[in-house]
């Protein structure tokens, strides 16, 4: 029969802070490359993941980024649903992160 593992909380506690500090680490990374990335004037591969009041909301490299639209085409768009779901190349113009959660 297998032996049960007993988890304390001061266990629990620390395996979480272990994990929630890599994912910061993580993080900045991703941030750390899409700045240079924008210095570098590198194209980036968009996804198109949702159409909000103005423009659209990609996600490149798991970070969630807002295109207006009035920077989506040389043209009118009627419809922004028409984006939805596509990947796309765009250059980043500018890159923040939020100061509220740092991550939209």
């Amino acid at each position: 029969m297998a032996e049960e593992v007993k988890e304390t909380r001061e266990d629990f506690e620390a395996q979480l802070e272990e994990s929630l500090n890599k994912a910061s680490t993580n993080e900045d990374a991703v941030w750390n490359r899409l700045e240079q990335m924008k210095e570098d004037g590198d194209v980036l591969a968009l996804t198109v993941g949702g159409v909000v009041n103005g423009g659209v909301i990609v996600y490149v490299e798991g970070i969630r980024g807002f295109i207006p639209a009035s920077l989506l085409s040389t043209k009118y768009v009627e419809d922004l649903n028409v984006w939805l779901q596509k990947d796309h190349h765009s250059r980043t113009r500018r890159t923040e992160t939020c100061l509220i959660c740092k991550s939209c």
